[in-house]
């Protein structure tokens, strides 16, 4: 079985639902390249991920995950009625930076 899915804008890793290490490094790819005040949302990590859309969910709660363990900067952005947590992604704290650099 591939696991691999397509590779777009940036996908740095293969993504299996759960895999926050790959969401870390995807991140990670983003942030060093991007300018200081960008954000990006989930809906476009993903896409840069090469994620469907049916697994968008499961890239954020990946995101949550990063987010409360002190890994990512972001801002929580999610309305009433949204599927999952929304953020907007801005940048990896220091730790961020160390775990992307050391995870699979």
């Amino acid at each position: 079985m591939n696991l691999q899915g397509p590779k777009k804008q940036g996908a740095t890793s293969k993504w299996v639902p759960g895999d926050s290490a790959s969401v870390l490094r995807a991140i990670a790819a983003w942030d060093a390249t991007s300018p200081g005040n960008a954000d990006i949302r989930i809906e476009q990590l993903a896409e840069r991920m090469g994620v469907g859309n049916d697994e968008v969910h499961q890239v954020a709660k990946s995101v949550e995950k990063l987010v409360d363990a002190g890994y990512v900067k972001a801002i929580e952005a999610t309305h009433m009625g949204s599927p999952y947590n929304e953020y907007l992604i801005t940048g990896l704290t220091l730790e961020g930076e160390t775990a992307a650099r050391t995870s699979r």
